[in-house]
């Protein structure tokens, strides 16, 4: 299980990279639709701290949060 949730993060770095996304949003949504054909709550569970907060951080800047604490379903 570790091993899976290294590779999805480090394949979520190298995506955002190699496409040249803006957000991690933008990477993510690449990945579910493209590149696993695993369910979104699955990969959620897998997400490293440092990319989580760079979604919460992008989601708040687009005002896709309802409180500081609850994300909003965006994928």
């Amino acid at each position: 299980m570790q091993k899976l949730v290294s590779d999805i993060n480090l394949k979520i770095e190298e995506l955002k990279i190699k496409h040249e996304f803006d957000t991690y949003l933008e990477t993510i949504s690449y990945f579910l639709s493209y590149e696993t054909d695993q369910e979104p709550d699955r990969i959620a569970k897998c997400l490293n701290k440092k990319i989580i907060e760079e979604i919460h951080k992008e989601a708040n800047e687009y005002g896709l949060l309802k409180t500081q604490e609850q994300l909003v379903t965006v994928l």
